[in-house]
């Protein structure tokens, strides 16, 4: 017999959760339909409410006390994306700051390339260039190292803004 991995059982979890929400619904539109028509309806379905789902809550509840988490870059950058798109730039660096602090290399994916060249561009397309050379820079308190993607967007994003000299010195910082 083969083991289940643990990013197969999140699979099986999230789907399970899924089916359960479709059961709970279903049944509560059951409850609201026979309500007054038909007792035996109304007393099945609430007793495979009373069987099922408190169980399986506590289950949930006990493997993933903060809920399940996945895609947390990629739905954080949407975040980051929506903050600086409103101008909430001082929450927007809370939350790069929160996710770099997160950010537990080969335990914990907090933070990705794409998060860099959001808050880059952010910083580029407002002129603030000594503040996107800083998000460049910043590699939190575990260092997630400077990537080719990384160094790739800010140097194209100096090149674009005319700073070639500073593209150059980069380049030179990378191939070091």
């Amino acid at each position: 017999m083969q083991s289940i991995g643990f990013s197969n059982m999140k699979v099986v979890v999230i789907i399970s959760i899924f089916l359960m929400l479709m059961a709970e619904f279903y049944n509560n539109k059951v409850l609201v339909a026979y309500s007054n028509k038909d007792s035996d309806h109304v007393e099945w379905t609430k007793s495979l409410k009373e069987l099922y789902f408190p169980g399986f809550w506590d289950y949930v509840k006990s493997f993933y006390p903060l809920g399940l988490v996945w895609g947390r870059p990629a739905t954080c950058n949407v975040l980051l994306e929506t903050l600086l798109q409103h101008d909430k730039v001082t929450d927007a660096q809370k939350l790069f700051d929160q996710m770099l602090d997160e950010h537990k290399p080969h335990v914990f994916m907090g933070i990705n390339a794409e998060t860099y060249n959001i808050m880059i561009k952010h910083f580029f397309k407002k002129g603030k260039l000594v503040e996107a050379m800083e998000v460049f820079s910043n590699t939190g308190l575990k260092p997630l190292p400077k990537d080719l993607g990384r160094y790739n967007y800010i140097m194209g994003m100096l090149y674009e803004n005319g700073m070639l000299q500073d593209a150059v010195n980069l380049f030179e910082e990378m191939l070091s």
